[in-house]
């Protein structure tokens, strides 16, 4: 379970515990809902609170060492947060480079990403549940987006795919909701400062500098050119793209 928020405000608890996994309606989520977990090993035994934060994306940090071991993002922590979107984290809510990676931190990282995608206008019922779920999903590849036919916004692309079903997400929304402490204001993550939103899902890293649907752009755009797919080039990774990119895997084996 979080840290940070279980005592003091259970809704904003219930949903990064949701994001993260490891409960009942998403026991996969991001990482298994644990704190060390890094990309491919989501029960890694490395204390990630003992490492600082230029030890986990600086040079030769955690990060180049997960490259170098051939995993094809840098993803680590709780919230699977990749070196871009941490290094924006860093700078944009001034954390010291030797600030520890410990579970308190990754709660508010989790945090300021969600207010980064609208948690703020969610709390006021400014955008609606479906809204928000979307919001999210843009920035975790494991929840399912429900612009995406309630698959993963990144579904398709590299190992992602949603972890649980629209239908628990939009559940849970309502749950939290419920738990809002009376009169209390809209969470604004630490420092009262919205991190600019992540790289979301697990893309390569040598895309994670593009916009992730730009990115499936491309994919669309060569499947198109080869002739396995006539669909529309609208970023979102469909039935009709992953059939296409079937046919392309099926016509490369022979």
């Amino acid at each position: 379970m979080t840290v940070l928020y279980k005592d003091s405000d259970k809704c904003t608890n219930m949903i990064l515990d949701f994001i993260a996994g490891g409960v009942p309606d998403n026991p996969s989520g991001e990482s298994l809902g644990k704190y060390n977990a890094v990309i491919g090993n989501a029960n890694s035994q490395d204390d990630l609170s003992a490492r600082t934060i230029d030890q986990i994306c600086g040079q030769d940090g955690l990060m180049d060492q997960l490259l170098a071991d051939g995993e094809p993002s840098t993803a680590v922590g709780r919230y699977q947060i990749i070196r871009k979107t941490l290094q924006t984290l860093k700078k944009n809510l001034n954390i010291a480079g030797s600030t520890r990676f410990t579970p308190d931190l990754q709660d508010r990282l989790g945090l300021a990403l969600m207010v980064g995608r609208g948690y703020q206008q969610w709390w006021t019922g400014a955008i609606s549940d479906r809204q928000f779920a979307h919001n999210i999903s843009l920035e975790w590849a494991s929840l399912p987006d429900p612009e995406n036919g309630g698959k993963s916004h990144y579904d398709g692309v590299g190992p992602n795919h949603a972890s649980t079903s629209l239908d628990k997400v939009l559940t849970m929304l309502q749950k939290a909701r419920a738990e809002q402490p009376q009169q209390a204001a809209a969470p604004a993550g630490p420092a009262g400062a919205a991190a600019a939103p992540g790289e979301g899902g697990h893309l390569p890293e040598s895309m994670a500098g593009e916009s992730p649907r730009d990115v499936i752009k491309d994919i669309q755009t060569i499947l198109q050119k080869a002739r396995f797919y006539d669909g529309d080039i609208d970023g979102f990774f469909g039935e009709q793209s992953q059939a296409a990119l079937d046919a392309l895997r099926n016509a490369a084996r022979h």
